[in-house]
């Protein structure tokens, strides 16, 4: 994420939002956040920058190529960790958290193949 850059990636994601379907070239973007050498990025503030990225999407029909519910599982986790410059505001924590797998009965807890407890 832009040379673990992490408080420049949070400071460019506030100048982006979307209600529409991503060209073919965004989505290209967008993928290649989560591969090769990003894929492995576990920083505290990669999380946050993911989560981020997928507030500033929630509106458009975008499947985010991370794990929601993991990445903020992760967030929550190492929360001491992220930097003043990266944490997210009280709202987009919760509007992150209310879109998590959170319920075993959950029928998205199959289909993402995740445990309820992470």
């Amino acid at each position: 994420l832009l040379h673990r850059d992490y408080a420049q990636v949070v400071n460019l994601v506030d100048t982006i939002s979307s209600d529409v379907a991503l060209s073919k070239e965004e989505k290209a973007i967008l993928f290649h956040l989560h591969t090769g050498r990003h894929d492995i990025d576990h920083h505290p503030d990669a999380h946050a920058c993911r989560l981020k990225i997928t507030f500033v999407l929630l509106d458009a029909p975008v499947d985010m190529p991370w794990n929601l519910t993991r990445e903020a599982a992760s967030y929550v986790n190492k929360l001491a960790q992220v930097s003043a410059d990266c944490r997210l505001s009280a709202e987009e924590e919760l509007a992150l958290l209310n879109r998590c797998v959170v319920d075993a009965a959950d029928p998205r807890r199959e289909k993402e193949k995740l445990s309820v407890v992470e």
